[in-house]
Protein backbone atom coordinates (compact mmCIF):
# COMPACT_ATOMS: atom_id res chain seq x y z
CA UNK A 1 0.00 0.00 0.00
CA UNK A 2 1.70 3.30 -0.99
CA UNK A 3 1.03 5.97 1.29
CA UNK A 4 1.40 9.67 -0.18
CA UNK A 5 4.74 10.90 -0.24
CA UNK A 6 6.53 7.57 -0.08
CA UNK A 7 9.10 7.75 -3.03
CA UNK A 8 11.01 4.74 -4.15
CA UNK A 9 12.34 2.85 -6.91
CA UNK A 10 11.22 -0.37 -8.52
CA UNK A 11 13.61 -2.98 -9.18
CA UNK A 12 12.28 -2.76 -12.95
CA UNK A 13 13.24 0.52 -13.43
CA UNK A 14 16.66 0.68 -11.75
CA UNK A 15 17.44 -2.45 -14.40
CA UNK A 16 16.01 -0.13 -17.27
CA UNK A 17 18.49 2.75 -15.72
CA UNK A 18 21.17 0.28 -15.52
CA UNK A 19 20.96 -1.36 -19.02
CA UNK A 20 20.66 2.12 -20.79
CA UNK A 21 23.99 3.31 -19.21
CA UNK A 22 26.00 -0.43 -20.04
CA UNK A 23 24.63 0.57 -23.56
CA UNK A 24 25.48 3.79 -23.58
CA UNK A 25 29.22 2.84 -22.23
CA UNK A 26 29.19 0.60 -25.25
CA UNK A 27 29.37 3.16 -27.77
CA UNK A 28 31.43 5.77 -25.71
CA UNK A 29 34.48 3.36 -25.10
CA UNK A 30 35.95 3.80 -28.95
CA UNK A 31 35.25 7.91 -28.49
CA UNK A 32 36.98 7.59 -25.00
CA UNK A 33 40.10 5.71 -26.61
CA UNK A 34 40.10 8.19 -29.48
CA UNK A 35 40.24 10.85 -27.23
CA UNK A 36 43.36 9.75 -25.46
CA UNK A 37 45.55 9.10 -28.22
CA UNK A 38 44.62 12.25 -29.75
CA UNK A 39 45.23 13.76 -26.18
CA UNK A 40 48.69 11.93 -25.98
CA UNK A 41 49.95 13.36 -29.23
CA UNK A 42 48.94 17.03 -28.22
CA UNK A 43 50.92 16.82 -24.69
CA UNK A 44 53.74 15.40 -26.93
CA UNK A 45 53.51 18.33 -29.39
CA UNK A 46 53.06 21.07 -26.45
CA UNK A 47 56.50 19.19 -24.52
CA UNK A 48 58.40 19.85 -27.18
CA UNK A 49 56.93 23.34 -28.17
CA UNK A 50 57.58 24.21 -24.28
CA UNK A 51 60.94 22.89 -24.36
CA UNK A 52 62.09 24.77 -27.34
CA UNK A 53 60.67 27.80 -25.79
CA UNK A 54 62.51 27.42 -22.71
CA UNK A 55 65.79 26.55 -24.89
CA UNK A 56 65.21 30.31 -25.99
CA UNK A 57 64.54 31.91 -22.82
CA UNK A 58 67.37 30.41 -21.39
CA UNK A 59 69.96 32.14 -24.21
CA UNK A 60 68.31 35.28 -23.75
CA UNK A 61 68.65 35.12 -19.80
CA UNK A 62 72.03 34.06 -19.99
CA UNK A 63 73.03 35.50 -23.04
CA UNK A 64 74.81 32.49 -24.23
CA UNK A 65 73.52 29.91 -26.62
CA UNK A 66 71.02 26.94 -25.96
CA UNK A 67 70.74 24.14 -28.28
CA UNK A 68 68.00 21.25 -28.70
CA UNK A 69 70.16 18.43 -30.80
CA UNK A 70 67.21 15.83 -32.03
CA UNK A 71 67.72 11.93 -32.42
CA UNK A 72 70.87 11.90 -29.73
CA UNK A 73 72.70 9.29 -28.10
CA UNK A 74 74.09 10.31 -24.63
CA UNK A 75 75.73 7.90 -22.77
CA UNK A 76 74.85 5.28 -24.77
CA UNK A 77 71.23 5.97 -24.86
CA UNK A 78 69.12 7.37 -27.49
CA UNK A 79 67.26 10.04 -26.74
CA UNK A 80 64.47 12.29 -29.09
CA UNK A 81 65.94 15.55 -27.64
CA UNK A 82 68.79 17.18 -25.16
CA UNK A 83 68.45 20.86 -24.38
CA UNK A 84 72.23 22.08 -23.52
CA UNK A 85 73.88 25.32 -23.46
CA UNK A 86 76.10 25.09 -25.86
CA UNK A 87 79.17 27.23 -24.35
CA UNK A 88 81.06 27.15 -27.19
CA UNK A 89 78.55 27.95 -29.75
CA UNK A 90 78.91 24.60 -32.19
CA UNK A 91 76.05 22.90 -31.90
CA UNK A 92 77.27 19.78 -30.49
CA UNK A 93 77.19 18.54 -27.11
CA UNK A 94 80.97 18.17 -26.35
CA UNK A 95 82.15 16.25 -23.15
CA UNK A 96 85.36 18.61 -22.45
CA UNK A 97 85.25 21.26 -19.82
CA UNK A 98 84.49 24.85 -21.30
CA UNK A 99 85.87 26.70 -18.17
CA UNK A 100 84.34 28.78 -14.85
CA UNK A 101 82.78 30.69 -17.47
CA UNK A 102 80.63 32.22 -14.67
CA UNK A 103 82.56 32.76 -12.21
CA UNK A 104 81.44 30.58 -9.30
CA UNK A 105 84.71 28.70 -9.22
CA UNK A 106 83.03 25.47 -11.07
CA UNK A 107 83.95 24.02 -14.64
CA UNK A 108 81.05 24.43 -16.94
CA UNK A 109 80.55 21.33 -19.04
CA UNK A 110 77.64 20.90 -21.33
CA UNK A 111 77.31 17.43 -20.76
CA UNK A 112 77.11 17.58 -16.86
CA UNK A 113 74.98 21.27 -17.26
CA UNK A 114 72.32 19.38 -19.79
CA UNK A 115 69.05 21.07 -19.32
CA UNK A 116 66.67 17.78 -20.30
CA UNK A 117 67.35 14.54 -21.84
CA UNK A 118 63.51 13.37 -23.83
CA UNK A 119 62.64 10.47 -25.12
CA UNK A 120 59.29 10.82 -26.36
CA UNK A 121 58.30 7.14 -27.50
CA UNK A 122 59.05 6.39 -22.93
CA UNK A 123 56.79 9.36 -22.48
CA UNK A 124 53.87 9.09 -24.33
CA UNK A 125 52.32 5.65 -25.44
CA UNK A 126 52.49 5.36 -29.31
CA UNK A 127 53.93 8.82 -30.05
CA UNK A 128 57.05 9.07 -31.68
CA UNK A 129 59.35 11.45 -34.20
CA UNK A 130 57.61 10.97 -37.78
CA UNK A 131 60.36 9.28 -39.81
CA UNK A 132 57.94 9.23 -43.14
CA UNK A 133 58.37 13.09 -42.93
CA UNK A 134 61.10 14.90 -44.31
CA UNK A 135 63.34 12.08 -44.05
CA UNK A 136 63.95 11.86 -40.69
CA UNK A 137 61.09 13.53 -39.11
CA UNK A 138 63.31 16.73 -38.12
CA UNK A 139 63.77 19.72 -40.80
CA UNK A 140 66.62 21.48 -38.55
CA UNK A 141 70.11 21.61 -40.59
CA UNK A 142 71.87 18.43 -38.59
CA UNK A 143 68.59 17.60 -36.79
CA UNK A 144 69.57 21.08 -34.10
CA UNK A 145 68.53 24.47 -33.60
CA UNK A 146 70.24 26.50 -31.19
CA UNK A 147 68.73 30.17 -30.20
CA UNK A 148 71.26 32.77 -29.08
CA UNK A 149 71.02 35.82 -26.46
CA UNK A 150 68.30 37.78 -28.64
CA UNK A 151 65.93 34.50 -29.25
CA UNK A 152 66.99 34.08 -32.32
CA UNK A 153 67.35 30.67 -34.17
CA UNK A 154 71.12 30.31 -35.10
CA UNK A 155 71.75 31.50 -38.62
CA UNK A 156 71.89 28.52 -41.17
CA UNK A 157 70.36 26.54 -38.28
CA UNK A 158 67.17 28.44 -37.90
CA UNK A 159 63.50 27.65 -39.06
CA UNK A 160 62.64 24.41 -39.20
CA UNK A 161 60.19 21.52 -37.59
CA UNK A 162 59.97 18.86 -36.19
CA UNK A 163 57.16 16.19 -36.74
CA UNK A 164 55.41 13.87 -34.64
CA UNK A 165 52.78 11.15 -34.86
CA UNK A 166 50.84 9.27 -33.07
CA UNK A 167 50.84 5.39 -34.74
CA UNK A 168 47.86 4.21 -33.59
CA UNK A 169 45.77 6.73 -35.23
CA UNK A 170 48.36 8.61 -37.95
CA UNK A 171 47.35 11.49 -36.35
CA UNK A 172 50.32 13.55 -36.83
CA UNK A 173 51.55 17.40 -35.05
CA UNK A 174 54.35 19.37 -36.75
CA UNK A 175 56.46 22.01 -33.65
CA UNK A 176 57.72 24.56 -36.82
CA UNK A 177 60.10 27.32 -35.55
CA UNK A 178 60.35 30.30 -37.71
CA UNK A 179 62.87 32.37 -38.73
CA UNK A 180 62.04 35.06 -35.94
CA UNK A 181 61.87 32.37 -33.14
CA UNK A 182 58.43 31.93 -33.61
CA UNK A 183 57.40 28.53 -32.06
CA UNK A 184 54.47 27.32 -33.18
CA UNK A 185 52.17 23.46 -33.44
CA UNK A 186 50.64 22.58 -36.69
CA UNK A 187 48.33 19.95 -37.17
CA UNK A 188 48.62 17.71 -40.36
Amino acid sequence: MNRRGDVGVTLIELAVVMAIIAIMAVFMAPAIGEWLENYRLRQAAREVSSDLQFAKMKAISTGRYCTVAFNITVDGTQYSYVVFPDYDNDLVLDTADAGDLDGDGDQENETTDIFKMVSINNSYRHVAIDTSKDGDGITFTNNRVAFDAKGFPRSGFGNGSVHLINSSNNKGRSVVVSRAGRIKIEEY
